[in-house]
């Protein structure tokens, strides 16, 4: 690409683009009757670069306007866990055990982040409970397993009751709260059966933290 492109016009030319919303440059050189075009675009956190070099130039432009960078989010399909999620990234799974009414309590944790948004948080939690919990009053069981996640969690400034939500039918319970830095934490159960799932957003960005926590499906 050194011996094709005239990188003198870096120093004197090059024009202000945008793609979407995303701000970018574009430099031209021309050389032994080719076009030679260098796009960059500052995509959040991520710089891309397209180059392309022709005689023709109907053949440079169709390849740089048909640059679109895919979206962030992205879903994600747990067989095991038998839900579906919206997330910015792959999540880390691992499975930790929790403190509940004196027993230990096993869970599935898949956890993800946006690195292009510190401090975004996006988390998604399963267990299935014994008879003996589902047996319990439902209100019980979901605050109780609230306190146990947010503490966790490191969250403690949650409200302690939460408001009846639902999922296809089935019982749920949310809670929200922010921390004094803007920072927004919703945090959900839903009962499917005799397996609970938690789903834990913390987000400054209202319309990520509602993607998340509206993706969300139990198979």
């Amino acid at each position: 690409m050194t011996t094709e492109f005239n990188w003198k016009t870096l120093r004197n030319y090059g024009r202000k683009i945008r793609l979407n919303e995303y701000p970018g440059k574009e430099f031209i050189s021309i050389r032994d009757n080719r076009i030679a075009t260098l796009r960059m675009y500052l995509v959040k956190r991520r710089l891309y670069a397209l180059f392309a070099n022709s005689g023709n130039i109907s053949h440079v432009t169709h390849f740089l306007d048909s640059f679109q960078p895919a979206s962030l989010w992205q879903p994600f399909i747990s067989k095991t866990g038998k839900f579906t999620v919206q997330l910015p990234m792959a999540p880390l799974v691992k499975s930790q055990s929790i403190q509940f009414q004196g027993k230990q309590l096993s869970w599935q944790k898949f956890e993800a982040r946006n690195l292009y948004a510190d401090p975004e948080l996006y988390v998604v939690l399963y267990t299935d409970l014994s008879s003996e919990y589902v047996r319990q009053e439902r209100e019980t069981v979901l605050n109780a397993l609230a306190k146990s996640i947010l503490a966790d969690l490191g969250v403690t400034k949650l409200p302690q009751n939460g408001k009846e939500i639902s999922l296809n039918g089935d019982s749920g319970r949310e809670y929200m709260g922010s921390t004094n830095d803007g920072t927004l934490i919703v945090l959900r159960f839903y009962l499917v059966g005799q397996r609970v799932y938690g789903v834990f957003a913390r987000s400054k960005d209202l319309m990520n933290l509602n993607q998340f926590l509206s993706s969300f499906k139990a198979q």
